[in-house]
């Protein structure tokens, strides 16, 4: 059906008059009657009754007017929301992110969602797990890249990756000259922990892979995030399990090494509200990079 021809046809039904729906459609009249005659033959029935003087709908008519009404709204309501969506998409697109995503995620991702989606404005927000949790809740963020566990029922979420934790340490450490380390020969040796409103994962993580194994830490020295556990690190304050990706931020002075055996592992994860992630295009197609990006990279 021919939208054209329905709005012609309301506003002849409205007016009741070709020449006052020509001026209110900002058309010739001709080219407003022979809309009228296009839409007429193509129904198979007569709309409307023409004369001299006046211009009346016929019982057809009056049917067909409410129905077209219908059909305009509905047409209206359809471009309005389309037109909000991609207003939502130019104006912005809020992550949650915590470190391993920054540097395994954002720098192939992000360039290629820029192609697609020029006029997005991306916010990046670095944020603890429980932080991203509360942001995604509360609509601050519209994905997150973040650690587990996230239990929520109205958020969407899968493992984009998981990385295994490796031993960084100065590179005058005692056991620097070995290419593998078994975990009983960290025992009593000074550590490096991961402050668990940091990341209670990895803090998790750590804690149980030593006890697994009977180690105990020495003397232990809590950080907050990356960067100060190199610095530690750095400054021979005892060794750090983290995960590989931590290699990024190495000092010159400071080596990992694998662990001997099954390391640990701790998982990425991209999460957003169930509601979003079905009706977003920028965030669908950021989604879809992301798992592109993560399948090219896998062995």
């Amino acid at each position: 059906m021919n939208f054209r021809r329905l709005r012609c046809f309301v506003a002849v039904a409205e007016e009741l008059s070709f020449t006052r729906a020509a001026e209110r459609l900002h058309t010739s009249q001709p080219s407003l009657s022979e809309q009228i005659r296009n839409l007429e033959d193509a129904l198979g029935l007569t709309l409307l009754t023409r004369s001299p003087r006046k211009v009346e709908l016929t019982a057809v008519g009056v049917v067909f007017l409410e129905e077209a009404r219908q059909v305009l709204r509905q047409v209206e309501y359809a471009v309005a929301r389309t037109r909000s969506a991609a207003e939502k998409a130019r104006e912005s697109l809020s992550i949650g992110f915590v470190p391993s995503a920054e540097v395994q995620i954002f720098p192939a991702v992000l360039p290629a969602l820029r192609l697609q989606f020029p006029r997005v404005q991306v916010v990046l927000k670095s944020l603890t797990p429980p932080e991203q949790l509360a942001a995604l809740n509360s609509g601050e963020i519209d994905i997150a890249f973040t650690r587990p566990p996230l239990n929520a029922n109205k958020i969407f979420s899968e493992v984009i990756l998981s990385d295994p934790l490796r031993v960084f340490m100065q590179n005058r450490h005692a056991l620097a000259r070995s290419a593998r380390i078994a975990p009983k020969r960290l025992h009593l040796l000074p550590q490096i922990g991961t402050d668990a409103s940091f990341s209670g994962a990895l803090s998790e993580l750590t804690e149980a892979y030593l006890q697994d194994h009977g180690v105990q830490a020495g003397e232990i020295q809590a950080s907050s995030n990356i960067l100060m556990s190199m610095n530690l690190v750095a400054g021979g304050f005892g060794y750090a399990l983290l995960p590989a990706y931590a290699e990024t931020f190495t000092p010159k002075n400071v080596v990992s090494r694998a662990l001997l055996g099954a390391a640990p592992t701790i998982d990425l994860i991209m999460a957003c509200a169930k509601e979003e992630a079905a009706r977003s295009p920028v965030l669908l197609t950021l989604m879809a990079l992301v798992r592109d990006s993560m399948e090219a990279t896998s062995p």
